[in-house]
């Protein structure tokens, strides 16, 4: 009798799940039971087959791949005999990984950074998780992530960055957070609009990425565009060099700030100084005043005729539209000039009493004859308009003392003989040749002692009487 070798009776598949998702594997197991009762696997062997290969692939090793949706009956055949049936299903693609990233590694404080998550699933496809993972910063003092994936420096350090999924965790991505950067820059001034020759001073703040501010003024670069305009100095200082406009900027750290128009008009009226080359005058006389106007541009103009003049004291000077001071009574008065609003220096005038100005004489006759008199008068004209006769202050002279001899009153001296002996004497000769003391009108007699003789002044009389000490050797000397 003859032997054989057992049979295939049977082969059973099995795989770990009826349920796959897309893009995933099972691996099936096929045992063969053979006609003496022993088994064997037949899983590298068998014949795999799939009732639909769009939906389940299954390889010749009975690894079964969802590729599609939906659900396939695996078989597995050898030696004529077919396997029990195995519903293989095929769901949705899995989540496998996720990836996170960033565009850098080291953000400024106060500045932030956006992740994205990529995850990858079972199918092998991917998508972008950024908005449905959860995110984790491991110092949140460090690093603060927002549900999106925004990450913001809140202070200086490090942080690692997370994103996680249906149980699966992304790589960790280490965050630094550096010092805060600047952002922007703003500046500005009190007037968009100066004068010529005077300055305005600009401000630069400075926007930080942490949302602080600092004044850069002091740090900044600033420029102008037309510097034939408006000059600027290292700290902002901007001065109108010439009429028209520039456009004012600062930068720092490669930031540039907002552009400011600034406007240069005509140079304004800055001061006046008043002067005059006396500081004194008389009464009825008149000094001219000068008015120097000084600009912002640093030039000065002549105002004298332009300016409003005013005196504190209009009864003491008067000062007429061209700056001319008269003085019209003994005090003295502030002088000021006013001009778009610009008041000058105050200059105090003091007004003297009025001064002679000329003096006129005359007589009654141009002609006497030898041995006689005529009275000259002294009118003399002072500097307020007035006139006074000095007839007997003034003092009189004659070109030709040998012709004409005056005397102090304007009258001519006379001569006169008291006796047989020639004695003369000189009316206006106050301690004079051969007088023992002064002759005075204003007295009613006065002696005067000359040679043993005496001389008595009568205003009353308009005569001056020579008396000898002999009666029949008076004489009589006309009083002038």
């Amino acid at each position: 009798m003859t032997v054989t070798a057992a049979t295939l009776q049977s082969i059973t598949i099995t795989a770990s799940s009826a349920s796959i998702a897309q893009g995933t594997s099972v691996q099936f197991t096929a045992t063969g039971t053979f006609s003496d009762g022993s088994t064997q696997n037949l899983t590298n062997t068998a014949t795999w087959t799939s009732s639909s290969a769009a939906n389940v692939n299954i390889s010749a090793r009975g690894l079964a791949t969802g590729v599609a949706i939906g659900s396939s009956n695996i078989t597995a055949t050898q030696n004529g005999i077919t396997s029990n049936t195995f519903a293989l299903s095929v769901t949705a693609a899995v989540l496998q990984s996720i990836a996170i990233s960033a565009a850098n590694s080291s953000i400024a404080k106060g500045t932030s950074i956006q992740f994205t998550a990529t995850g990858t699933f079972s199918d092998g496809s991917t998508q972008d998780l950024t908005h449905t993972v959860t995110w984790a910063s491991s110092i949140s003092a460090a690093v603060n992530i927002g549900a999106a994936g925004l990450a913001t420096g809140a202070a200086i350090g490090s942080s690692n960055i997370t994103a996680a999924q249906n149980g699966i965790t992304s790589n960790s991505f280490a965050l630094t957070v550096t010092a805060a950067t600047l952002q922007s820059i703003s500046i500005n001034a009190n007037s968009s609009s100066i004068a010529k020759g005077t300055t305005v001073q600009f401000t630069a703040t400075g926007t930080f990425t942490d949302g602080s501010t600092q004044n850069l003024t002091s740090t900044a670069t600033w420029t102008s565009s037309s510097p034939a305009t408006v000059n600027m100095s290292a700290a902002g200082l901007a001065t109108g060099a010439g009429i028209g406009s520039s456009n004012i900027t600062a930068s720092q750290n490669g930031i540039a700030s907002n552009t400011f128009a600034l406007t240069v008009t005509a140079a304004t009226l800055q001061a006046i100084a008043i002067s005059a080359n006396s500081s004194s005058i008389a009464k009825g006389t008149s000094v001219q005043f000068t008015a120097t106007g000084t600009f912002s541009d640093g030039s000065t103009q002549n105002l004298t005729n332009t300016v409003t003049w005013a005196s504190s004291s209009t009864t003491t000077v008067n000062i007429n539209a061209s700056g001319l001071a008269t003085g019209l009574a003994v005090g003295s008065s502030n002088m000021t000039a006013t001009q778009t609003g610009i008041i000058s220096n105050s200059f105090a005038l003091t007004v003297t009493a009025a001064t002679l100005q000329s003096i006129t004489i005359s007589a009654t006759s141009s002609s006497i004859p030898k041995g006689t008199s005529v009275q000259f008068t002294a009118t003399g004209t002072f500097s307020d308009g007035s006139t006074q006769n000095l007839t007997s202050t003034a003092t009189w002279a004659s070109s030709s003392t040998t012709t004409v001899n005056i005397s102090r009153s304007g009258g001519r001296h006379q001569q006169y003989q008291c006796n047989s002996e020639r004695s003369y004497v000189e009316y206006d000769c106050p301690d004079g040749d051969g007088c023992s003391s002064a002759i005075h009108r204003d007295q009613r007699a006065q002696d005067v002692n000359r040679q043993g003789h005496e001389c008595a002044i009568h205003r009353d009389w308009n005569l001056q009487r020579w008396q000898h000490s002999e009666s029949d050797k008076h004489g009589y000397l006309g009083f002038f």
